[in-house]
């Protein structure tokens, strides 16, 4: 069997539904009572984002709705491309910044859903915030609105995380604690003391605990001699 028989029997198995235009789904009456009472935030459009960056190479569009009191992400497309519309108004489809790129396993997976549900979230808040500033001619309300939209996009600076320990930060650790003990005095008396004032010198909020325990997970990778017990006396 070839791989575009293997796709075809792929797709047959999952079965499913190629809309085009033209084509109109007919729901039954329950189906439609059921969708009456749905709370969508979003119609139509939904709210795009550009990931992993506003540049893309990928455009997510997100369609929320309430969900138990909360907005929730409830549909999602990913996309290499941007829609929009041409000078006669007709609907037009343009490639990236990066062009046209497929849809793979890999790029579904490194997709941050959290990161972007909260993005989602922010930016459906902003677009109501501004509509409902420019609906109201009230200064007062105006004022608060406003109040409203600076604290929505003002991010602030957000607080550098510490990074996952894999091979490459323990290697760091492991540099960094050689490089305290071959200096020797106090540096190589608090081997770990120095590693955690390095870290901290680089915008990592890491304590001395967390310090230690990467140090020996570093030694148990063996990139760091094991310890030698104390002599007595």
């Amino acid at each position: 069997m070839t791989m575009a028989q293997r796709k075809a029997q792929r797709a047959e198995l999952l079965g499913g539904m190629v809309a085009s235009g033209g084509v109109t789904v007919q729901f039954g009456p329950d189906a439609a009572a059921a969708a009456q009472g749905i709370e969508w935030l979003t119609n139509g459009a939904g709210v795009v984002l550009g990931w992993p960056d506003p540049n893309g190479p990928w455009y997510v569009r997100l369609d929320l709705a309430k969900v138990d009191g909360r907005a929730q992400v409830v549909g999602l497309h990913i996309q290499s491309y941007v829609e929009g519309v041409d000078e006669h108004d007709q609907p037009l489809r343009v490639p990236g910044p990066h062009g046209l790129a497929e849809v793979t396993h890999a790029v579904v997976r490194d997709i941050r859903m959290g990161q972007i549900a909260e993005s989602g979230r922010r930016l459906l808040s902003m677009a109501e915030t501004a509509k409902a500033l420019i609906g109201t001619s009230d200064p007062a309300v105006r004022e608060r609105i406003t109040q409203q939209l600076l604290e929505l996009t003002n991010r602030g600076t957000p607080r550098k995380r510490r990074p996952p320990a894999d091979d490459n930060v323990l290697a760091q650790i492991a540099d960094l604690y050689q490089e305290a003990i071959a200096a020797g005095g106090v540096l190589g008396r608090k081997p770990a003391k120095y590693v955690e004032d390095k870290l901290r010198q680089a915008g990592l909020e890491i304590d001395g605990p967390a310090v230690r325990k990467l140090v020996a997970r570093a030694r148990s990778r063996g990139l760091l001699a094991p310890t030698t017990p104390r002599r007595p006396g």
